[in-house]
């Protein structure tokens, strides 16, 4: 996945686009399939009520990893809820592989209601 900056626009098209899934971690979203060569995304979104610089880090560099190992093929919002922080990988990961088929129905649903 590329790094992207200035996004805050495609951010909250993926977060309008329907409700997140939510889970005992996190929160999360999942866009449209791009089209043509447009870049995969993800976005990780973190609060400070989390904890500290290096436990957010800690935590985004865990969903990231998680992320990649699911090779997702659209983009994703995340939120980490206060409970991450107390997560081992394992836990996100598993917690992930759980949302994401629900949080793509749900994105692929908001897609056929607004064409209808």
């Amino acid at each position: 996945m590329r790094r992207l900056t200035r996004r805050g626009h495609q951010i909250r098209e993926v977060k309008d686009l329907h409700e997140p899934v939510c889970g005992r971690y996190m929160l999360l979203w999942t866009g449209l399939c791009p089209d043509n060569n447009d870049p995969v995304w993800s976005a990780y979104i973190i609060s400070r009520r989390v904890g500290k610089a290096h436990l957010r880090n800690h935590i985004r560099r865990r969903l990231r990893e998680s992320l990649r190992l699911l090779s997702c093929d659209r983009p994703v919002v995340m939120i980490a809820r206060s409970a991450a922080r107390n997560a081992s990988f394992r836990d996100l990961h598993d917690e992930l592989e759980r949302l994401m088929p629900r949080a793509r129905k749900r994105a692929d649903a908001a897609t056929l209601e607004s064409r209808c």
